[in-house]
C-alpha cells in the first residue's frame, strides 16, 4: 500500500500560499471546485467547496476551503526535517503559531496553520 494524498480543511485560501507553499514547500498543481451534489454524496455536506491540490516531499495534499472553525480533536501530522531549528526559524519569520513544550531532557515541538491544523515537528 502507498499513501496517495492527505486532505485537510482550511479556512482561507491565503493559507495555501503562506503556510503550505512558502513554509512547507509544497507546489500548487491545480485548483478546482467540488460541486455540492458530489460533496453531499462523499461528505454529506450539501455545499460546493474550493479545493487546492499541492505536491511536495513525495506527498500530495488536498486543501478544502471551509469557513467553519475546526472542532476539537487530536488529529495532527508529524513532519521531520534535517534541521528542526532551521525550520522553526523559518516558521517564526512567517509568524506561524509555534508550541514548544519542555519534556525531560528534550522538548516536543508543534506548529499550527491559520485554521488550527497541528503539525508535530521532529528532526530526521
Amino acid at each position: 500500500m502507498k499513501l496517495h494524498h492527505l486532505a485537510l480543511t482550511i479556512q482561507s485560501a491565503n493559507e495555501v500560499s503562506l503556510f503550505y507553499e512558502q513554509l512547507l514547500d509544497f507546489k500548487l498543481i491545480r485548483e478546482f471546485k467540488l460541486e455540492s451534489d458530489l460533496a453531499y454524496k462523499i461528505f454529506n455536506i450539501n455545499k460546493s467547496v474550493q479545493v487546492f491540490y499541492l505536491e511536495g516531499h513525495n506527498l500530495a495534499l488536498e486543501l478544502f476551503i471551509h469557513k467553519t472553525p475546526k472542532q476539537d480533536n487530536y488529529n495532527h501530522w508529524c513532519l521531520s526535517f534535517p534541521d528542526r531549528e532551521a525550520f522553526i526559524k523559518k516558521a517564526q519569520e512567517q509568524n506561524a503559531t509555534i508550541i514548544r513544550i519542555p519534556r525531560g531532557t528534550h522538548d516536543i515541538l508543534f506548529i499550527k496553520d491559520g485554521s488550527g491544523n497541528i503539525f508535530e515537528i521532529k528532526e530526521e
